[in-house]
């Protein structure tokens, strides 16, 4: 900001703003994207074969159903938290090459 005249500082600061909310908005939605394959894969692997397939895609797109299901089913809840951590791990990896990057 120091490098504009002070006629455009306004105009500078609200450009700084909108590149700040857009790439933060953005990242919110590539790492959210990111976690939800990996969560879903993850979990799908994991209890393959133990759920019928409506019941495991409802699974895939709700970490809440997925939690339901481990009162029902032995070893859900382990499965659930796995492919949760593995999607936060990976997003946070993937948060961190970003920021070193910046």
């Amino acid at each position: 900001m120091q490098v504009l005249p002070p006629a455009r500082a306004g105009v500078g600061s609200a450009v700084n703003d909108a590149t700040r909310e857009l790439g933060g908005t953005l990242g919110v939605a590539v790492v959210g994207s990111l976690f939800s394959s990996l969560y879903g894969a993850r979990l799908g692997s994991l209890l393959d074969g133990r759920l019928g397939a409506d019941l495991l895609a409802e699974a895939r797109e709700s970490v809440g159903f997925a939690d339901a299901l481990g009162a029902r089913v032995p070893g859900a809840t382990a499965a659930m938290n796995d492919a949760f951590l593995e999607g936060l791990s990976i997003g946070c990896v993937a948060v961190g090459a970003g920021e070193s990057r910046g």
